[in-house]
């Protein structure tokens, strides 16, 4: 009994790690989702088959059921459960938990490495346990934006190796499907009050980050943050989009031609933008708290710098409308 009791301990210990792991990447996910994130879902649960070496006598065929939660850019944790028998005398359980990259992908797919720590938990004539930790290496391939199969190999103690392959999907997550509605149903209000206010050069859509407002042909004064008075107009209509929004919290983008160095540029784009946050405020469409700049000089073009339209289309600014 004592040594059962010792196996259960073991595991409730590792499984309550994981759950106090898995609340702080969801906590750090929440916080730092953006434009790296390119997928609603952030949990994937799959099922697998291999072929290991449990013994150094015993080979085995093995069952394995995990989930994996998606944090960063590039990092998964996850935990996992590997039945394994040779049919005759011994088989194992291998509950773990583990940590992975994808060092060769995006969007959590790709070539993966990752650490794993649990319990080998062995049933022979008597039940035994021992410590586990191993490695394994693998490949995701997407197959659409839901399934997904994963061969791998893995390596560690007290097991020698083991070769199998996982499939999987990916669980929606619905909150931020409801996020994406949220957005949606908000592009269509603004785009009724342009249509309604009939205001030009002005185009909304909706980003990972929020909703962006860009105004095209926007034109300052020759190398300067100076607006002249036809181009503060144009923001006197964004005034009346963002007026239609309840305690509205922005960011202003600037952005620049290719004309001057990246430091020139990079300055420039930034005064630009604070000009336009600034004459916002003064006209009482967005709280100063509430609203914040950057300049990203012309590290981010749209159309070609090498033609005149291209340039002209580059000069621009970005309004995002950051979730609330």
């Amino acid at each position: 009994m004592g040594k059962r009791n010792a196996i259960s301990a073991a595991i409730i210990f590792f499984l309550a790690l994981f759950v106090i792991f898995s609340f702080n990447v969801f906590a750090q996910d929440d916080e730092t989702s953006g434009e790296t994130e390119n997928t609603n879902s952030k949990v994937a649960v799959g099922a697998g088959l291999e072929w290991n070496m449990n013994s150094r006598e015993n080979f085995a065929m093995g069952a394995l059921l995990g989930f994996d939660i998606n944090f960063g850019a590039s990092f998964a944790a996850g935990f996992n459960a590997i039945f394994s028998s040779n049919f005759t005398n011994f088989s194992v359980i291998e509950p773990a938990a583990f940590f992975r990259w994808y060092f060769l992908g995006k969007g959590h797919t790709g070539f993966f490495a990752q650490a794993e720590g649990g319990v080998f938990i062995i049933f022979e004539e008597s039940v035994s346990a021992l410590p586990m930790g191993g490695i394994r290496a693998g490949f995701r391939f997407p197959l659409g934006q839901k399934f997904y199969i994963e061969p791998y190999g893995r390596l560690g103690y007290p097991f020698l190796f083991g070769v199998g392959a996982i499939a999987g999907m990916r669980i929606p997550d619905m909150s931020e499907r409801r996020r994406t509605e949220r957005r949606e149903a908000l592009v269509a209000e603004l785009n009724t009050v342009i249509e309604e206010q009939n205001i030009s050069d002005i185009s909304i859509h909706a980003t990972n980050r929020g909703i962006m407002i860009t105004l095209s042909n926007i034109m300052f004064n020759a190398d300067s943050a100076v607006l002249p008075d036809v181009e503060l107009a144009k923001l006197r209509e964004i005034a009346v989009v963002l007026g239609s929004i309840n305690n509205v919290r922005i960011q202003i983008a600037g952005h620049s031609s290719r004309v001057g160095t990246p430091e020139y540029l990079l300055e420039l784009s930034t005064a630009r933008a604070q000009s336009v946050a600034d004459y916002l405020i003064s006209l009482d469409a967005v709280k100063a708290e509430n609203i914040s700049v950057i300049g990203y000089g012309s590290s981010r073009p749209v159309a070609d710098n090498s033609t005149p339209q291209g340039m002209a289309a580059n000069r621009r600014v970005e309004i995002i409308i950051l979730e609330n």
